[in-house]
């Protein structure tokens, strides 16, 4: 085992109860934190806007000097509509959407390994993480640290997080082959997704030459990482939306886990069929305008939070844009060094 923090261990099986019989279906429930247990705005090529009380009131308090400035807007809109998600002081997760977390938990069964699969599973954010899992625990009304975490990658978009989502899987194949007393036999998986992708819509991006329209893709990329003949079912709850502002600003933003994430979840669990919610997104989305109006992003505001995994992705991509930059630079000098020598 890792360690990375005072309470977080790598490690990628590790069930939750006494193993059962060879038959038992494991589970596994991937858990992102910003977008999933917050609400993430995006904000152009800016980490992600928290809705949080700091910038609910940073908002009204621009509303009337700049009514159609875009991060007001979109901060006002998203207040609005999520205002039972809105985080309080200085928390960086909202408690309604800690508390749908472990009702997912709950309904998971007894081998089942809750994979930290967000950013937050940095070193870097060890006291963040012990501060949810404390939150966590309050709510299950017992001790709970995440008992896995995907691998130390880098990760800037959605098809990263998937990947990652990907390799954890085909870990967990490999070491059960290898646990003692295993017969030759893969026990059946089940699969939960708790992930925004970034602030990302399924808008055909492409993982391992798999393109990504639906929930329906990433389920059957998951399915697909698993060894030929494994009993796999998979769920994605893909926390996000995308809307229009009144004054017709475009919002995408990570949405928390919803009353009907907790539903759907609940009905897998139960082995139930229902109408996702990504699904019924899909189909409105379908009745909106082709052209959105996109504005001008403001300047950045030091007074506004933002979100940790989106903060982590964007200094990854600055970075080698520097160093590209630099290495440019570099080659054209050169020629004409030579010259002069």
């Amino acid at each position: 085992w890792l360690k990375v923090g005072p309470r977080l261990k790598h490690h990628a099986w590790h069930p939750r109860a006494k193993p059962h019989a060879a038959s038992a279906m494991d589970t596994l429930i991937f858990v992102d934190v910003d977008g999933v247990l917050n609400i993430g705005i995006r904000d152009g090529d800016r980490p992600a806007l928290l809705l949080c009380e700091t910038n609910a009131t940073w908002a009204r308090e621009r509303e009337e000097r700049s009514a159609r400035r875009a991060g007001v807007a979109k901060m006002l809109s998203a207040a609005e509509r999520f205002a039972d998600a809105i985080c309080l002081g200085d928390q960086h997760c909202a408690e309604s959407l800690v508390q749908r977390l472990t009702a997912i938990m709950r309904a998971a069964g007894d081998r089942t390994s809750v994979v930290l699969s967000s950013n937050w599973r940095k070193t870097r954010h060890a006291s963040r993480v012990d501060r949810l899992q404390d939150r966590i625990s309050k709510h299950l009304g017992e001790d709970f640290e995440f008992d896995a975490r995907t691998e130390d990658a880098r990760e800037v978009c959605a098809v990263d997080r998937l990947k990652s989502i990907g390799a954890h899987i085909r870990t967990h194949y490999a070491l059960q082959r290898h646990e003692e007393g295993w017969n030759g036999e893969l026990r059946p998986l089940q699969v939960v997704i708790l992930d925004d992708f970034f602030v990302s819509a399924l808008d055909g991006w492409e993982c391992e030459g798999r393109a990504m329209h639906r929930a329906e893709d990433v389920e059957a990329y998951v399915r697909g990482v698993a060894p030929a003949g494994a009993d796999v079912r998979a769920k994605l709850l893909h926390c996000y939306e995308q809307w229009e502002t009144p004054e017709g600003f475009r919002v995408q933003a990570g949405t928390g886990l919803s009353e009907s994430h907790v539903e759907e979840a609940k009905a897998f669990f139960r082995g139930e069929e229902v109408v996702s919610q990504e699904a019924t997104r899909v189909a409105r989305m379908d009745s909106l305008p082709q052209h959105w109006v996109i504005p001008e992003t403001p300047r950045k505001d030091r007074s506004v939070r933002r979100s940790a995994e989106q903060a982590d992705a964007i200094k990854y991509q600055h970075a080698a844009t520097s160093l590209t930059l630099c290495w440019a630079g570099i080659v054209s000098v050169l020629p004409l060094l030579c010259l002069h020598l």
